[in-house]
């Protein structure tokens, strides 16, 4: 059982079955930011152009 892996270092899992798990999570809320951040600025360009 490793407790620590080097790859993974942000702390989110701690078992090995963990780490398959933690991976796409963090991708899918990285790319849920990135779409509410393009969301807003969109949002702001339109308020702006009125």
């Amino acid at each position: 059982m490793r407790l620590w892996h080097p790859l993974h270092s942000c702390g989110e899992g701690w078992g090995g079955e963990d780490l398959g798990m933690t991976k796409p999570v963090t991708l899918n809320a990285r790319r849920l930011r990135r779409n509410m951040i393009d969301a807003e600025q969109h949002l702001w360009r339109h308020l702006r152009g009125r």
